[in-house]
Formats: structure tokens, sequence, C-alpha cells
């Protein structure tokens, strides 16, 4: 399966209340909590059964082959009651949709580059022990000290990016 499929609504609200458990919404009055809901933003025509069970069958090259993941279709929804809905209206909580989902996609730039940060790491680590264990004289070799600065920019760049995306939030 490609993209989303295999992925159902119910796992992911059971994802969202154990997160929930381990902050302090903990605290928060049961009934806040229970009206947040899970949302996935389907395509249209799209039915949830097909689309996330993964149960399709064909070929591969009939059908565009699907990149979304959970970052693009999970939205946590909070059902506003209806006193409060006279205040809160739809169009704000359009925008907190819209708001929550920009979030949520710094949220999975940020995990990325923290990935990048522990790949890099890990070659780094990988390029000195090799360059120890085949007597490569670090001081003089060209490859050495060109993979050194390619890491050293790529370090640079990705802590900018990370400073950006630390300072959206």
């Amino acid at each position: 399966p490609t993209g989303v499929a295999g992925i159902y609504k119910h796992s992911l609200l059971a994802i969202v209340e154990g997160a929930l458990r381990s902050t302090n919404a903990k605290y928060l009055p049961k009934y806040s909590i229970d009206r947040l809901q899970v949302e996935l933003l389907l395509q249209p025509g799209e039915d949830v059964e097909d689309s996330w069970n993964g149960d399709k069958q064909g070929n591969a090259y009939d059908e565009p082959k699907d990149d979304r993941t959970v970052y693009d279709v999970f939205l946590l929804d909070y059902q506003v009651p209806d006193p409060i809905v006279a205040i809160v209206h739809p169009l704000a909580v359009q925008r907190y949709k819209t708001v929550f989902s920009l979030l949520f996609r710094l949220k999975k730039i940020e995990f990325m580059l923290n990935y990048t940060w522990r790949q890099s790491a890990t070659l780094s680590h990988a390029l000195q022990t090799s360059a120890q264990y085949t007597g490569i004289d670090i001081s003089s070799s060209e490859g050495y000290a060109r993979a050194t600065f390619l890491l050293r920019n790529i370090s640079i760049l990705r802590q900018s990016m990370t400073h950006l995306i630390v300072n959206l939030k």
C-alpha cells in the first residue's frame, strides 16, 4: 500500500487520546476532551473504506500513486457546543482548521529536520571511523576535506531551517 492506505480514523483517535493523556490536557474537564474529534481530509468522491483500508485491487499502473501522509489528511476538530456557537462562528472554526493544518505540517518539517540531523551525525561518525580504519590522513586527504565541508554546510542549512520552523510555531 502507498500513501495513507491502512490508516484508520479510530486508530488516529486512539493516538490523539494517548497524546492528550500524556500532556497537561489531561487536567481539562472531560466534556471538553469529549468534543475533540479526528477529521480526515478526503479528496472529492473518495470513500473512507476504499482509501484507508488499502483494499483496492488492480494494476499499479492503472491508478496514480497516493503520496499523501497522515500529515496531509489528519485534522483535529473541536465540536463547539450550541451556546458558544454564537461567539465561535463557523468562519472562526475554519480559520482554526487552517492554522492547525499549518502548525501540524510545520511539526512534520521539524521532525524531518531532526531526522536529517540523526542521519548526518551517523554519516559523520561513519566517515571518521572509515578514515581511521583505512589509514587516511585526515589533514591531507582532499576527499575527506570535501566530505566534511559538505556535511558542515548541510548542518548550517539544517540549523537555519530549524530556526525558521521553531520561530514560525
